[in-house]
């Protein structure tokens, strides 16, 4: 296998991988979701039960703290679906893939393993 192979089987595991983190993390933030609303309904009939409006206010800290994890994971889909968008706008470009194959090289933001999240403002 030459490099230009190996690139090329980088390139199509680098896009199952990030077709599977996509999906992964979309199943992810409705659990996150489905979370949140139940302990948030379950805190504010525990409230109502014992008759005390105290409690209501760490139903703020419940919807933030979900809130807050949902951003984070919201951020990391991001990134990957930025880079599922490089790999079909790469894909789709002929003269770039001409260009490619007829210089048998791949450009390095393409192939996995993919840029890390620090590159991420």
């Amino acid at each position: 296998m030459d490099r230009f192979e190996f690139q090329l089987a980088m390139l199509q595991k680098g896009a199952e991988e990030l077709e599977k983190k996509i999906a992964a993390f979309t199943t992810i933030l409705l659990q996150l979701k489905t979370a949140a609303i139940t302990l948030w309904v379950a805190l504010i009939g525990w409230a109502f039960t014992i008759k005390v409006d105290l409690i209501i206010p760490v139903g703020y800290v419940i919807v933030f703290g979900f809130w807050f994890l949902e951003a984070t994971y919201w951020r990391v889909q991001y990134y990957c679906i930025n880079r599922a968008t490089a790999i079909t706008q790469y894909l789709n470009d002929r003269d770039a893939l001409d260009e490619s194959f007829n210089h048998k090289s791949i450009p390095e933001f393409i192939v996995y393993p993919l840029q890390g999240l620090k590159t991420i403002k």
